[in-house]
């Protein structure tokens, strides 16, 4: 996530009018987040809640440092966080961060620059609905990290990680003014380009109109809680996963089909570089050939955080007594099947076993986490 320099990174500066003449000077939202020690987000969006870890980056490619999110507010605190709310009446920021302002010269001059939007006269933009949400930080001393993020925060020292504690949430209404003789349908469409560009958590409203609810304007967070949480913390062992239930036997005894399912193992989630799901199936003919599958809807615990989360890159395996089978795929629709298929020969002890791994889960725009199982996701061993 840009922090500076994006569509709306100046959503302040410059009001234009007609022929791009200066002829106002609004508050600017940058110097007034700044003023209250908030780091400006821009897109504002809802992608990192109080409770969040991320990393600041910058590099040669960018005109400004990014934010990504590293472990959702949940992986960080081992619950879903309770966040407390202060309305602009209570909050000094909040009050501050609410009113009109004007959209960023050099902003709208990158508009101006696309030859879609040249008959864009003016934007204008007004904040309501101002609050500031906050995270009990008391709470951060009894977290209990999730085990990837806890490997995230060792293999990413080098980076510039902190917990954000607050945020400044806010309404914006978005006004655009255009050249006469443009028709109201062209308007239209215009509008539902910029709004586009402007990245996900906005829709048009209709015409010239584009508005976005509850959208983090800035946020403010500390890296020394990073420490508080992460430098005793230690891995949580994984829940019992493992099945044997034979569910068919032959004649003379042989287990014929052993299956398992999520809801039977008691697990809903498989983190990044975990293996949280097996089964063990024992009692079957040496020598016989068996197939061993796997299938059922995933999605990721992060789902849900940005509306662009519509597919995620998925890397999984099935790892057993058929050796390793991979699954890979860069646009994996959430709620999608995840199927597993191999062949193998029954050993001479008659256990047949297999395990589903899962590599990496990264939705839109880098948020990695957890991935969610179905409960009817089914693991099973049958002969062919």
């Amino acid at each position: 996530m840009r922090i500076f320099g994006a569509i709306t990174a100046m959503l302040a500066g410059w009001a234009f009018g007609c022929g791009g003449s200066a002829v106002s000077k609004p508050p600017t939202v940058a110097d007034t987040l700044a003023k209250y020690s908030f780091r400006e987000m821009t897109p504002p969006s809802t992608l990192f809640p109080p409770g969040s870890l991320v990393a600041i980056s910058s590099t040669a490619t960018t005109s400004g440092p990014t934010m990504d999110l590293i472990c959702s507010a949940r992986d960080v605190l081992g619950a879903d966080p309770t966040l407390y709310s202060s309305e602009s009446a209570n909050s000094s920021a909040a009050f501050a961060l609410s009113g009109s302002f004007g959209l960023g010269a050099d902003i709208f001059d990158s508009i101006k620059a696309d030859v879609r939007f040249n008959a864009v006269q003016d934007v204008k933009i007004n904040l309501s609905n101002t609050r500031l949400v906050t995270l009990a930080q008391g709470k951060l001393f009894e977290a209990k990290p999730a085990n990837y993020c806890i490997a995230a925060v060792q293999a990413l020292q080098w980076k510039s990680l902190y917990i954000i504690t607050s945020v400044l949430a806010a309404d914006v209404d978005f006004a655009l003014s255009f050249e006469s003789g443009v028709s109201l349908d062209a308007q239209a469409v215009l509008t539902k380009e910029l709004t586009a560009r402007l990245s996900g958590g906005f829709s048009t409203g209709g015409g010239s109109q584009v508005s976005g609810k509850g959208l983090y304007w800035g946020e403010r967070g500390d890296p020394k809680l990073v420490d508080v949480i992460f430098k005793n913390a230690k891995p949580q062992p994984p829940p019992p996963s493992v099945g044997s239930s034979c569910k068919e036997k032959d004649a003379a005894g042989y287990c014929l089909r052993c299956e398992v399912t999520a809801k039977d193992l008691g697990i809903s989630s498989i983190g990044e570089g975990q293996s949280a799901m097996g089964i063990s199936c024992t009692g079957m003919k040496p020598g016989a050939g068996v197939e061993i599958y796997a299938g059922g809807k995933v999605w990721p615990v992060n789902n849900g955080l940005n509306p662009n989360n519509k597919t995620i890159y998925l890397v999984a395996k099935m790892i057993g007594t058929a050796g390793a089978v991979g699954y890979s795929r860069n646009s994996h629709p959430n709620h999608g099947n995840l199927p597993f298929s191999a062949t193998t020969n029954v050993p001479d002890s008659g256990t047949v076993d297999a395990a589903i791994t899962v590599v990496q889960v990264q939705t839109w725009p880098n948020e990695h986490g957890p991935l969610n199982l179905d409960q009817d996701f089914k693991l099973a061993i049958r002969n062919k």
